[in-house]
């Protein structure tokens, strides 16, 4: 979008801004003015319209804005290194806030376990990772999200730190584009590979999966988490 404004239409803007959010409730207010209202408090003598805007264009919501990355939100013009940082770190309190709800109980069966892959993956490019770690009750302890062009000796990496946790299964999940759902060669070799490495560590490989869209495909033919009553 352009930024067309005057110095006029933002006079005592902020006041009546947080007003509005006050007497309202932040959640009344559209997209781009409460991720102006959260600009206010990293950019106090800016004004956060044409930014909030940007940052909207660039990353379509705001899901996506607080799950960009520092690099990518530094592209923005208008972020400086402190902006980005700030955007990140809240990043990730939304991202711990919605795990706590969504491992509140045992990820043992598809319907627990597949919204935690997919809000972890939601935004993430094609070809990431993630290794998820449960322990011996199928309960959340800890996650790594690896990017793209990450190699098999990463995962094995992953795995060893999650395991030194107390990590007692492995829940290993990747990107594919979106409607390729079909498991590849590659994919059947990794899952080898995983099965090994989980062996080693003396934990179980408890499922490998495909996420494309909003869909999640085993790797795996067995049911899901096949090693449940092993």
């Amino acid at each position: 979008m352009s930024d067309k404004h005057t110095p006029d239409m933002y006079k005592d803007h902020r006041q009546r801004l947080r007003k509005t959010a006050s007497e309202n409730g932040a959640a009344s207010l559209d997209n781009y003015k409460l991720l102006e209202l959260f600009l206010f408090g990293v950019l106090p003598r800016i004004d956060t319209y044409p930014l909030a805007h940007r940052l909207l264009d660039r990353f379509g919501t705001l899901d996506g804005v607080f799950s960009a990355g520092e690099e990518e939100l530094r592209e923005v013009e208008g972020v400086g290194p402190k902006t980005a940082a700030h955007i990140t770190s809240a990043g990730a309190v939304i991202t711990k806030t919605v795990l706590e709800n969504l491992t509140v109980v045992p990820l043992d069966s598809e319907t627990t376990a597949f919204p935690v892959l997919l809000w972890l993956l939601r935004n993430a490019p094609t070809d990431t990772a993630l290794v998820l770690a449960l322990d011996g009750k199928y309960n959340y302890t800890g996650h790594r999200i690896l990017p793209p062009g990450a190699v098999v000796g990463e995962y094995s990496s992953q795995i060893k730190r999650l395991c030194g946790t107390g990590a007692k299964r492995i829940v290993f999940a990747h990107r594919h584009p979106e409607g390729a759902m079909r498991p590849t060669p590659d994919d059947v070799k990794v899952t080898d590979m995983l099965e090994r490495c989980c062996e080693e560590m003396g934990t179980i490989l408890a499922g490998h999966y495909i996420v494309a869209g909003n869909k999640v495909v085993s790797v795996i033919t067995d049911e899901y988490l096949r090693a449940k009553n092993g």
